[in-house]
């Protein structure tokens, strides 16, 4: 194929310079090419022929073979192929539902718990699971602990208006130590008095794991002998008193005019880490328990007592009963509203849920342009493979014509110096044939009667021999038009002479049509050059022989014994 399309592309080019000037054409027939001595004495015929021995005779298989592919793809520039890359459309041909196939939201789930426990060590947390949620308070439990009072009140006091308690040290009671200045008193089992103005003070403690409300009332009764003062500024001559409720923290909230004092208060559920919950199958139900002594377990109270004085100034002599304190407590536990709760935490459930989702697809789209990365570089990778072997057939092609192109120029110069050769040197060997001087008695030629091969002078009218073929351009067939009878053409001054001794029928053989080749490398093979260089070589091989040249042959249709051609 590669031949035949050499053979098309030389007679294109041959066709063209013919039409402009044929010496240019035989030549430079080639582009390139070294002047070859002699090529313009060819014609077209005859350098087709060569050429066409030269194109059947250039080795398209060892060619190949020595071409370095690697060489080849050493001279790629995989940049140059890279940008020539058309990205946008292998993107196209990426399935990202197949890809979202290979995303298991079971491993998204698990790449996000990781990630999450990473982050909370880093910050120093705990790590949380999202997966398994733990109820802090699955039920509600109440548990107040309530003052206890024993048989003598701690609110039971003495009004002592001129300290006579302070000044005998509490004989009269049994002894103790006595706050000065105090007009009102408290007996104290714990303290750093035995009788003072503060009485001993009450708590109330919610252990349970929900708020409690506690509600304190402190009333006055019997006060028809003694005024109730909202102050402590209490002055004049008045019997009067101020009384009041305080807590642990010096706060205090007086009995007043009205006559009872009002305290209410909140006390927190116990903390989270205070219970431990475990359910319980056969009740169907969570049981309970403390996680640690109640001591140990930070649960809120209020502690509360009284505090008071009276006017020393005033003249108390007629005053015969003191107003009776009465003190009056209620904690309420503040359940829990389920209803609200549950709608509380199903919110924060979607709230939660909602983020995660959030974060799975985010997860799920850096998964997947993950894969469509690895998916693109994939098809990148095959794109550039296909456009290497592309570019290396290009290049294997493009060397492949130049080593084609040098061996065929460089058989067809040798083929055509050997042609010129051998034919110059043919022509040579017949100018010597033509002139050749026949004068001996058995060389066929001479003066006598008999098988003479000079004809007379008045038949022949000039010096040309008897059976002498002639031509007029040197190569052309038609010029050998001497007849195979003998005949001798006439007014021909042509050296140029081949003749076979032969017989009537013999071939006539122009020796500028032959085209032999020295022995060598190169040689011209007959039996691949076709019927003409068949007929050619024959010829040359059959006739050239010294020794039957100018032998005489006796012709049984000529009186004369002349030569036949």
């Amino acid at each position: 194929m590669k031949k035949h399309f050499f053979r098309s592309i030389i007679a294109l080019s041959v066709t063209t310079l013919l039409v402009g000037n044929p010496l240019v054409a035989f030549c430079a027939y080639e582009e390139g090419d070294d002047y070859i001595d002699g090529i313009d004495e060819l014609s077209a015929s005859e350098l087709e022929d060569i050429e066409d021995e030269a194109l059947s005779e250039v080795d398209e298989d060892e060619i190949r073979s020595e071409i370095d592919v690697d060489d080849l793809y050493s001279q790629i520039n995989d940049d140059e192929l890279l940008n020539s890359i058309d990205m946008d459309q292998l993107e196209a041909q990426i399935d990202e539902e197949e890809l979202l196939t290979q995303i298991k939201d079971e491993d998204i789930e698990d790449e996000l718990d990781r990630r999450e426990a990473e982050e909370a060590e880093a910050n120093g947390e705990g790590v949380k699971t999202a997966k398994v949620e733990i109820d802090p308070h699955p039920l509600d439990v109440t548990n107040i602990r309530y003052p206890t009072v024993e048989e003598v009140s701690p609110f039971d006091y003495i009004l002592d208006p001129q300290q006579l308690i302070f000044a005998t040290d509490a004989v009269l009671y049994g002894g103790g130590k006595v706050e000065e200045g105090a007009t009102l008193l408290f007996r104290n089992r714990e303290g750093d008095y035995d009788f003072s103005s503060k009485s001993e003070m009450l708590s109330v403690m919610n252990m349970g794991n929900v708020p409690v409300k506690f509600e304190l009332v402190a009333e006055l009764k019997y006060v028809s002998q003694v005024t109730v003062s909202d102050t402590d500024d209490l002055s004049g001559d008045e019997c009067s008193m101020y009384l009041a409720v305080v807590d642990s923290e010096g706060n205090e909230t007086p009995i007043g005019s009205d006559l009872k004092a009002r305290v209410e208060v909140e006390l927190d559920a116990a903390p989270e880490n205070a219970y431990a919950y475990k359910w319980n199958e056969e009740k169907g139900a969570f049981d309970y328990s403390l996680t640690d002594d109640p001591e140990n377990i930070g649960f809120d109270s209020y502690s509360f007592g009284l505090v008071g004085r009276c006017n020393a100034d005033a003249d108390w002599e007629d005053v015969t009963r003191c107003p009776k304190i009465e003190i009056k407590w209620n904690a309420e536990s503040i359940l829990t509203d389920w209803d609200a709760v549950n709608a509380k935490k199903a919110q924060e459930e979607a709230e939660r849920k909602s983020l995660r989702d959030a974060k799975i697809d985010s997860l799920r789209d850096e998964k997947l342009a993950e894969l469509k990365a690895a998916a693109l570089e994939e098809l990148v990778d095959e794109k550039l493979s296909e456009l290497r072997d592309e570019k290396k057939d290009e290049l294997f092609e493009e060397e492949y014509d130049r080593l084609f192109k040098e061996e065929y120029l460089r058989i067809r110069k040798n083929k055509i110096e050997n042609y010129i050769s051998n034919k110059r040197e043919q022509e040579s060997d017949d100018d010597d044939d033509t002139y050749y001087d026949a004068s001996g008695d058995e060389s066929g030629g001479g003066s006598g009667d008999e098988n003479s091969g000079a004809g007379d002078s008045s038949d022949s009218g000039g010096d040309s021999s008897a059976g002498e073929v002639s031509g007029d351009d040197g190569y052309s067939d038609e010029g050998n038009a001497a007849s195979s009878e003998g005949e001798s053409s006439e007014d021909s001054n042509t050296t140029d002479t081949n003749i076979e001794a032969s017989g009537s029928d013999s071939d006539i053989v122009n020796s500028d049509a032959f085209y032999g080749e020295d022995a060598g490398d190169e040689s011209y093979d007959s039996d691949d050059s076709g019927d003409d260089a068949s007929t050619l070589d024959s010829s040359y091989e059959d006739s050239y022989n010294p020794d039957t040249y100018y032998e005489d042959v006796p012709s049984e249709d000529s009186d004369d014994a002349g030569f036949e051609g």
